[in-house]
């Protein structure tokens, strides 16, 4: 039995941090984080697409009506405006970012979706002992030559983040322990794990309960194991991605002020990458799909949300735009 989830690539988000930087006072801290993250950064951005094929016998539905407009809401940051990291260092930009967050998730059928990976900041080969490559996005145990810091060794693991609006379907790829639960999306404290659910493959090395360190976006946090997929559990996101090697996390609410600048940056790329994903809007069910009155109803569906993405977005002095799609894409199970 194979689980299938398929999806749509629209965009995605990586943010590829590595490193712990040692700070000497706050400013030097704000740069020598802006520059290791500057070096790292690269912004895109991704997308969940869910099913509303009522023709698959073999799949199920998330999607209890038919919905054929989906809007991406996209990483704020682009020409003629202030880049990321200059916004970064405006007053309040943490807050304005969950202030968006909250409001968008309350105005829209909001779905996040997120391929940021996590890395593991060790010997890699310590943590399984056959088929590491697997489980990387990279070759295992890279060496890093930070500039005045001593060289040390990072693995990024295959990852992916659901929030908990797009998580349902995981109740049915579990193999063993449980899915998500709904304080699993919410972190308290900076020293808190994040509950994740494991490919299969690491059931041969962690149980139920075990916990791993891991680094994301430069910050060290832990990884506490819930659940293991099913064997030969698999996503279609383009090609078929083997869930085997991969790790699960919840894309969670942070919901506990930042202690200091590291902190705080941790906050706001966490944020940044909570607020990409799509909405989901329903079709017009009165006209005729691909008729001429379908398309304009479309187009004009399509210029509102994002015009209304874009004033939620100025409310809170952000630069967020709105991208569109017209794909109908599912999400099921096959069987083979």
């Amino acid at each position: 039995m194979k689980n299938i989830l398929y999806c749509k690539r629209i965009s995605i988000f990586v943010l590829i941090g590595v490193g712990i930087i040692t700070y000497f006072t706050i400013r030097q801290a704000r740069l020598n984080t802006m520059n290791a993250m500057d070096r790292h950064f690269e912004v895109s951005n991704s997308a969940l697409y869910l099913d509303n094929d009522n023709n698959n016998n073999n799949g199920y539905s998330l999607i209890k009506d038919i919905f054929f407009y989906y809007v991406v809401v996209k990483s704020l940051g682009y020409e003629g405006v202030p880049g990321f990291f200059e916004q970064a260092e405006t007053y309040g930009f943490l807050q304005r970012l969950r202030y968006f967050n909250y409001e968008v998730r309350e105005s829209f059928d909001f779905f996040g979706f997120s391929t940021q990976f996590v890395e593991y900041m060790s010997d890699f080969n310590n943590v399984v002992s056959s088929n590491a490559e697997r489980f990387a996005l990279s070759p295992v145990n890279q060496m890093i030559n930070p500039i005045d810091k001593l060289p040390f060794i990072v693995t990024a693991l295959r990852t992916m983040m659901f929030a908990e609006e797009s998580s349902e379907f995981l109740v049915d790829l579990i193999g063993e322990g449980r899915g998500f639960i709904a304080s699993d999306f919410v972190v308290s404290s900076s020293d808190a794990p994040f509950k994740v659910i494991m490919g299969n493959a690491y059931s041969e090395y962690f149980k139920i309960g075990d916990r791993l360190n891991v680094n994301l976006f430069l910050t060290d946090i832990e990884l506490e194991i819930v659940g293991f997929l099913n064997r030969d559990s698999e996503l279609m996101f383009e090609t078929l991605v083997d869930l085997n090697y991969t790790i699960i996390m919840p894309i969670v609410n942070l919901t506990y002020e930042p202690n200091d600048w590291q902190e705080e940056m941790f906050q706001i790329f966490y944020y940044a990458m909570r607020n990409e994903g799509i909405i989901r809007v329903r079709a017009e069910e009165n006209l005729q799909a691909h008729s001429r009155d379908y398309y304009e109803a479309q187009s004009k569906k399509r210029i509102e949300i994002s015009g209304q993405i874009e004033e939620i977005s100025r409310k809170f002095n952000l630069y967020y735009l709105a991208s569109v799609t017209t794909q109908h894409p599912f999400l099921g199970q096959a069987s083979q």
